[in-house]
């Protein structure tokens, strides 16, 4: 889960990141690194929010491979709101990408890297 808070001066987005139970979180020192372990045939599904008693939706639009194995069946996922992606393969190195999202019926699309480490 991605939760945005969008209250900061200057529409600078502070992001955090949050996972399911079922999830190890290795890293989530801040908003710009973030990192879970999962395994081949796991599924991964990015949602997003906002943070506090803000109504603003936060929309994840893309997930975009940048390095490491392609654990996915594309480098491309796209969605409207959600994005959901099934591991098909792991690898020794880290699987780092950019989850791409946008704010109520702005166009501007915001950007987080990621990690997921694989077995």
């Amino acid at each position: 889960m991605l939760t945005v808070d969008i209250t900061k001066p200057g529409n600078v987005a502070k992001t955090s990141f949050s996972a399911g139970n079922n999830t190890t979180i290795l890293e989530s020192s801040s908003g710009n690194r973030f990192t879970i372990r999962a395994e081949v045939g796991d599924s991964v599904l990015w949602k997003a929010k906002a943070a506090g008693e803000s109504q603003v939706p936060v929309h994840v639009v893309g997930v975009n491979y940048i390095s490491g194995p392609r654990i996915f069946s594309s480098n491309t996922l796209t969605g409207k709101s959600t994005i959901k992606g099934t591991i098909i393969r792991g690898g020794k190195e880290d699987y780092v990408y950019k989850l791409h999202y946008t704010l109520g019926s702005d166009t501007k699309v915001y950007v987080v890297t990621a990690i997921i480490m694989t077995k």
